[in-house]
């Protein structure tokens, strides 16, 4: 095998394992009653509603700053799109990718 057919199979690889390594959203629902849903990943940023323990969502993007581990998501109850804490979410589906 060629030095090239090897370098080439790797990055078929790489590619793949690249591809699968992260989605593009993901289903999961809320672990506490009143997790606050902010307009930003922190807490100075402006709570745009909440979600209830068992409620669903779609996950879009994860972000993690020095304010902890956020979810950019949507909720399936009254459409509200924003980020949340990770501490009380649960994601049913696979790896986020960064926003």
């Amino acid at each position: 095998m060629s030095a090239m057919t090897v370098r080439s199979a790797f990055s078929d690889c790489a590619t793949a394992a690249a591809r699968t390594a992260t989605v593009q959203s993901s289903p999961g629902h809320f672990l506490a009653d009143g997790v606050n849903i902010r307009s930003g990943p922190g807490l100075g940023y402006t709570i745009l509603g909440q979600g209830y323990n068992g409620e669903t969502f779609t996950a879009h993007c994860a972000v993690a700053n020095a304010e902890g581990h956020w979810y950019h998501l949507t909720t399936h109850r009254g459409n509200v799109t924003g980020y949340a804490d990770q501490n009380y979410l649960f994601n049913d589906g696979g790896l986020l990718g960064n926003c």
